[in-house]
């Protein structure tokens, strides 16, 4: 596992922010939490409400390319995020995994994309046609483990209706769909006290008055 960190920025609803620590650049532990199955590297896993929560289940579609987001930092620094894609027409592209570090996009979210020269590859520019998706992230420490009070918090968010992607057993990238009220996923990650944090929509876009 690479040593790199970067740092990322939790918040929960009451506005206390935190600095964490989290893995990146690392290889993808794609593995059934409970069953302990390791699927081959480089792949996401994602967990689907429809499905049994012991079944492994692969992004929807077939997507053929990356997009690629900037994510500016507080410093003004940037980092960037590549995440997997159905390409459309025109430069869109239908977003096919959860981002783990962008903000205002969701999965299955279409965005406008087109060929950057400087960075070689479709880039985001902006949202054209937003899913009804929501994701919020979150940290697990412990790191989940079958039979765990962490993994319980991942069947908590089953039960409510979500799926999730994780990049390790400790960051997990939660998408709420469009029938599940943001409210009670907000209610249910700050009653177990997990460390969380919206990305879209993001917090600040939710409580503009809140800083």
């Amino acid at each position: 596992m690479s040593s790199k960190c970067r740092a990322v920025t939790a918040v929960t609803l009451s506005g206390r922010w935190r600095r964490l620590l989290i893995w990146s650049h690392a290889p993808v532990m794609a593995r059934m939490l409970r069953e302990g199955q390791v699927a081959g590297p480089g792949a996401n896993f994602r967990f689907r409400p429809e499905a049994d929560t012991h079944i492994l289940v692969t992004m929807s579609n077939d997507p053929t390319a990356k997009v690629l987001f900037r994510i500016i930092e507080d410093d003004g620094s940037s980092s960037v995020e590549t995440l997997w894609a159905v390409p459309l027409d025109d430069d869109l592209y239908k977003l096919d995994n959860s981002p783990f570090y962008a903000y205002g996009v969701s999965w299955q979210d279409t965005v406008y994309a087109p060929f950057d020269p400087q960075e070689e590859m479709p880039t985001f520019v902006s949202v054209v046609e937003k899913s009804g998706n929501r994701t919020v992230r979150l940290i697990l420490d412990p790191p989940a483990s079958a039979g765990s009070e962490t993994e319980g918090v991942l069947r908590g968010l089953i039960e409510l209706g979500c799926s999730y992607e994780g990049a390790n057993f400790r960051y997990f990238s939660v998408t709420v769909p469009p029938g599940v009220e943001l409210e009670s996923v907000r209610e249910y990650l700050i009653e177990l006290d997990v460390q969380w944090e919206h990305a879209d929509p993001t917090y600040g876009s939710l409580f503009p008055d809140d800083h």
